[in-house]
């Protein structure tokens, strides 16, 4: 079983996974950012566009696998293998969260201003 400050590293580096996969989608959409800068976006509600859908999709796909794991594949798997017969605390889901969230905001506002800050056309 993983200890305490594992299970923190853990969701730091999966912060840091999600934070390189957003940066693929930020780089890709130039074009379209182009296109919403010709029409009036400027940088700081770009900046909060593209944080905006990182923490909508950081938390609805944190809370859908969360239902899915502890209602779903959770009775599933300990109905077949008694190791499977654990679960963690709420708190323990919500602290780890909160370290994915913030780690993965901080990391994603970092990146998104010195991206678009290098590719933007003033």
């Amino acid at each position: 079983m993983a200890t305490a400050g594992c299970r923190k590293l853990q969701s730091l580096v999966a912060a840091f996974n999600f934070c390189a996969l957003y940066h693929y989608i930020v780089t890709t959409r130039q074009r379209t950012l182009t296109i919403f800068r010709v029409c009036g976006l400027d940088y700081c509600r770009s900046v909060g566009m593209y944080l905006g859908e990182c923490s909508i999709l950081s938390v609805g796909t944190y809370l859908i696998t969360l239902f899915v794991f502890r209602f779903l594949l959770m009775p599933f798997l300990a109905a077949r293998w008694n190791v499977f017969d654990f679960h963690f605390q709420t708190e323990v889901y919500l602290i780890l969260f909160l370290i994915y969230f913030v780690s993965s905001f901080i990391l994603q506002f970092v990146m998104i201003r010195w991206n678009l800050k290098k590719k933007m056309i003033r």
